[in-house]
């Protein structure tokens, strides 16, 4: 028993320090869904059912609207994983509407995010999103806040093969309670894709988040038959290695990945998502 608690005493600890240093308010820059885990964490420069999550400027490139649903470990401890749910809505040709909720936690500490997106295509080649989030944190050691910010994001297609998409994290510099301190980091993601023939196609990623170092991550998402696809990924963070799958069938698809870090050890997840 009192092995067992020390052990539990620990784990909390190291949670709270990896989510308060490194995670705090960044649940957005962790990326979302299991296609950008496949692909070593690359979410910047995406367009899928987790765009209001990742970037919501990719929005209005979908042509349709879709529900989408993940959920994954990422301590490899069956208590702590992350769920995520996001619904994108098609207006028009031009603009999307997007909801979705996030949380994560274990005994002890929890992380919930609501947030609100609109993607908008102002001419073919160029879009910009911007969302909203109310975030509630309840560490046992501190209490619980609620804390509202925002984040906007653009996309350029330079070329039909070659875009360019950028994330700015938190511009308006939100603080948290003065309690705790601290600053709701700021931070911003600048994504590259690259069209390789019609099956292949490369992700690079370069981050920089307040008290944070420069992050980098690569993938690469090989379109190996007709409805399957096969990616892989590395981010210099935690140099961690990912490997995915992804299957589509008619109106659904599903995605599963696995991720090995030096810490915490690894991250595996699924998501499904739906469209009409």
């Amino acid at each position: 028993m009192k092995s067992t608690l020390i052990f539990s005493q620990r784990l909390l600890g190291i949670i709270t320090y990896f989510v308060w240093q490194n995670l705090a308010g960044q649940i957005y820059i962790v990326p979302a869904g299991m296609r950008s885990m496949g692909l070593g964490g690359v979410s910047v420069a995406l367009e899928d059912g987790f765009s209001l999550f990742n970037n919501p400027s990719a929005m209005p490139l979908l042509d349709h609207s879709g529900v989408s649903f993940a959920v994954q470990n990422r301590f490899s401890i069956s208590d702590l994983n992350i769920f995520q749910g996001a619904g994108h809505f098609k207006l028009n040709s031009n603009q999307h509407l997007g909801i979705g909720l996030t949380s994560m936690g274990i005994e002890g500490f929890s992380e919930n995010h609501l947030t609100a997106g609109y993607g908008f295509k102002i001419i073919n080649p160029f879009s910009i999103g911007v969302r909203l989030n109310l975030t509630h944190y309840q560490l046992a050691e501190r209490g619980s806040l609620f804390i509202p910010h925002a984040d906007i994001g653009a996309r350029y297609a330079v070329s039909q093969v070659f875009a360019v998409s950028m994330m700015y994290f938190n511009p308006l510099q939100i603080r948290r309670i003065r309690a705790y301190d601290e600053y709701f980091p700021g931070g911003i993601g600048l994504g590259f894709s690259h069209g390789v023939g019609s099956n292949l196609r490369l992700y690079a990623e370069i981050s920089k988040v307040e008290r944070s170092p420069l992050q980098y991550r690569f993938g690469i998402e090989w379109k190996w038959v007709e409805r399957l696809w096969i990616r892989s990924g590395y981010s210099h963070t935690n140099s961690a290695f990912s490997l995915g799958l992804g299957v589509a069938w008619k109106s659904l698809m599903a995605n599963i990945s696995f991720m090995h870090m030096a810490l915490p050890g690894g991250a595996s997840g699924v998501d499904f998502s739906y469209k009409w």
